[in-house]
């Protein structure tokens, strides 16, 4: 489960309701019993039921129906029904809906990248990087989970991941690999990634004893070499592929015999666009 706190959830609904609906105030029909209907326009993995949910009971909103997070529905299909006033439904229906379409779209592409993927090897991982929205990091990471997928990083103290430019406070890498046994013993507990660009450097991390070689934007043929070398020599570690990894190119990723691949593609892409029926009972 993924925890997302109410206060995150009342933020949402104070960025549109703050003070008030002026429209339902005017028109005097806050008051007015009423019915919603959700409905897909497109096929897509559903998230974003399980906080539309919270949100409208927020402003006292009944859900009488709703399909669970990380359902593969199809186009014209109803995903939640409420009761309410038309007061509450103008007060959280567009927060909802924004909320629903940006995590379904998340969904949606990380699902097909998963299932791409493991067409070609079955046990291969898709990670998804921290390179979120600023702002949306709770909803993104419950979309991805939604699709099957994990994160890669949920932040700075999860791991020890080391970046080209790390290097170049530590004397370069050839001397921040010589140190992987000393900093491998400050935190044993904690997983050790060096991040490399050129199949050389991938094997000196393998001969580090690193926990993981993460490669970036490296080409697939340099790639398959560096596997069947970890395969061969110290199996126990990770070959993780990122860098510009997409529906396009995965694959080819895929096709190397890595066992992560790590994208950040899925937060990038239209919203999943869904129809309602807001009506008085």
């Amino acid at each position: 489960m993924i925890y997302i706190p109410d206060v995150y959830l009342e933020n949402l609904l104070m960025e549109d309701c703050r003070y008030g609906d002026l429209t339902t105030d005017i028109l005097e029909i806050a008051e007015t019993s009423a019915r919603i209907e959700i409905t897909t326009r497109q096929k897509c993995v559903l998230c974003g039921t399980s906080l539309v949910s919270r949100l409208l009971k927020k402003v006292g909103i009944d859900v009488t129906y709703a399909i669970q997070d990380g359902t593969f529905v199809d186009s014209d299909i109803t995903i939640l029904e409420a009761k309410g006033t038309a007061g509450a439904f103008h007060t959280a229906w567009r927060v909802s809906m924004n909320v629903l379409e940006f995590c379904t779209g998340i969904t949606t592409r990380t699902r097909r990248l998963l299932d791409i993927s493991r067409e070609i090897k079955p046990d291969i991982e898709l990670a998804v990087t921290r390179k979120n929205i600023p702002g949306t990091r709770d909803m993104s990471i419950l979309a991805i989970r939604s699709a099957g997928a994990f994160p890669h990083r949920l932040g700075l103290s999860e791991t020890v991941l080391v970046f080209n430019h790390h290097y170049l406070f530590t004397g370069g890498f050839e001397k921040l690999m010589a140190d992987i046994g000393r900093f491998k013993t400050i935190c044993p507990e904690k997983k050790l990634i060096i991040e490399v660009a050129t199949l050389d450097a991938g094997f000196t991390a393998l001969e580090a004893d690193v926990d993981a070689v993460q490669c970036d934007k490296m080409e697939p043929a340099d790639l398959s070499v560096l596997v069947r070398k970890a395969s061969a020599s110290c199996p126990k570690t990770i070959i993780i592929a990122t860098g510009g990894i997409n529906e396009s190119n995965i694959r080819d990723y895929a096709s190397t015999g890595v066992q992560v691949i790590s994208t950040s593609s899925v937060y990038f892409g239209a919203p999943v666009d869904f129809g309602f029926k807001l009506m008085p009972l």
